[in-house]
């Protein structure tokens, strides 16, 4: 997987990739600690993806997960617990 080979990246634009679930943002939150922006809008993101992505990433300042129907209050309480540094959050 190209996460755990880039573990610097700080910025990911995944918009519109509709067959990137969970397994992937999992994996960007082991193995991309750095990353601070990341735009999963029109993906299969979900609640279980967005912790664990909230929870290796927390230094996100900017997250957008627009038309992700499978994330609700309980991964988005996860992102405002997690990334003390959030400046951008869209759920537009």
């Amino acid at each position: 997987m190209l996460a755990s080979t880039c573990p610097n990246l700080v910025e990911v634009n995944l918009a519109g990739c509709i067959l990137v679930g969970d397994p992937a943002f999992e994996a960007i939150g082991s193995y991309c600690k750095a990353l601070e922006h990341i735009n999963a809008s029109d993906t299969e993101l979900t609640d279980s993806g967005l912790v664990a992505l909230s929870e290796g990433c927390v230094g996100l300042t900017f997250v957008s997960f627009a038309g992700c129907f499978g994330v609700s209050n309980v991964g988005r309480s996860a992102v405002v617990r997690n990334c003390k540094n959030m400046a951008i959050f869209s759920v537009r």
